[in-house]
Formats: structure tokens, C-alpha cells, sequence
């Protein structure tokens, strides 16, 4: 194999790597969520991005877990504080090309069915 072709080669496993190692660090942060009756949904945009800054040739996947802390958990916090969202509410997280976006998916209401009337 020439270098390009090993080079190539690192640079496809390093990214796997980063991505096995996102797929933790993002069920983790679901752990943590759902202990306070949130959900989490990272789109699969927001994973290529993640992966994408996480990864370092001569580091691989390890800025993974800085890119997460600081581009997902951090805003994500300041949001949770703030009392953005409500209880058993879903946060989608999102890439818009330049950074991350976060949207609410509120849970349909449940349709309760009327009382029958006569019955004993």
C-alpha cells in the first residue's frame, strides 16, 4: 500500500472510532436526561458533524468529548436552567451546517375517552 492509501485508511477508522465513541458519550447524556424526564434525539446530521470536529489525526477520537461538552452539553444546560423544557418533552439536536440547533418535541396529549353515560 502506498501512504495515501494508509493514510486514507487511518483516517476512515479514526472516524469510526469517533463514532462508536459518540454513540456512547450520546447515550450517556440520554441517561443523564431521562432522570429528569427529558429525552434526547441527536439527528444524524449532528452526529456527522460531532464526529467530524471530533476527530484529529494526530489526537483521533479524543476532542469527541470536548466537542460534545462544549457545543451540546453546555448550551444544552444553560437552556435546562432557563426551564426551556418542560418534563417529558424530547430535545432534538440538530446541525445547521454552522453549529448546532436545538428544537422541542412535545409529546401528543393523550385522548381520554368520555365517560359512558348510563352505565352503573
Amino acid at each position: 500500500m502506498d501512504k495515501e492509501t494508509i493514510a486514507l485508511v487511518i483516517a476512515q477508522n479514526g472516524l469510526k472510532t469517533a463514532s462508536l465513541l459518540l454513540t456512547a458519550k450520546v447515550a450517556r447524556l440520554e441517561k443523564q436526561l431521562a432522570k429528569n424526564g427529558l429525552g434526547l434525539e441527536v439527528t444524524e446530521s449532528a452526529r456527522n458533524r460531532i464526529a467530524a470536529l471530533g476527530y484529529d489525526p494526530a489526537m483521533g477520537a479524543r476532542p469527541v468529548k470536548r466537542i460534545i461538552q462544549q457545543e451540546i452539553q453546555n448550551p444544552l444546560a444553560t437552556e435546562l436552567l432557563r426551564g426551556d423544557y418542560p418534563e417529558g418533552t424530547t430535545i432534538v439536536v440538530d446541525s445547521d451546517g454552522d453549529g448546532f440547533t436545538f428544537d422541542k418535541k412535545t409529546p401528543e396529549p393523550t385522548k381520554r375517552e368520555p365517560a359512558a353515560a348510563g352505565r352503573r
